[in-house]
């Protein structure tokens, strides 16, 4: 069994200081943090990425929707499942892109409680990680 790795993108630090922290503590993962599709793009070329949570608008260069095209191109995109985070849920030209992505969606802000079930969903399916909380 092994601990998930998770990459979150996202240059939003209020946002990115609660999440990331939700997420080691709630599912003992390997979490990487960064604010730019640069230096997403090397983890990914770089790390084994389990699950991408992926902002759209960020500053200093192309959009993460680049990040998610690039995954697909290389192949990647078997092995790391992609939520797509915003909160221009309601422009549609990014529907648009997302849908024919065929990515996962979640609005900012983003319900803990609500990503929760998605990740020990997905992760019991997967089989093969160890994320449940440590109990101390």
């Amino acid at each position: 069994m092994i601990k998930p790795t998770i990459l979150v993108v996202d240059d939003e630090k209020r946002f990115t200081e609660t999440f990331v922290d939700f997420l080691k503590v709630q599912f003992n993962a390997n979490v990487i943090l960064k604010e730019s599709v640069k230096d997403a793009l090397e983890v990914i070329d770089n790390q084994r990425v389990d699950v991408l949570f992926q902002d759209i608008h960020l500053p200093n260069g192309p959009d993460g929707v680049e990040v998610v095209k690039y995954i697909k191109k290389i192949g990647k995109d078997k092995d790391i499942t992609i939520f797509i985070i915003s909160k221009w849920q309601d422009d549609e030209s990014y529907q648009k892109v997302i849908k024919e992505l065929n990515v996962k969606y979640i609005p900012k802000p983003i319900s803990l409680a609500s990503t929760k079930t998605v990740l020990e969903e997905l992760f019991k399916a997967r089989g093969n990680f160890d994320y449940k909380r440590k109990k101390s």
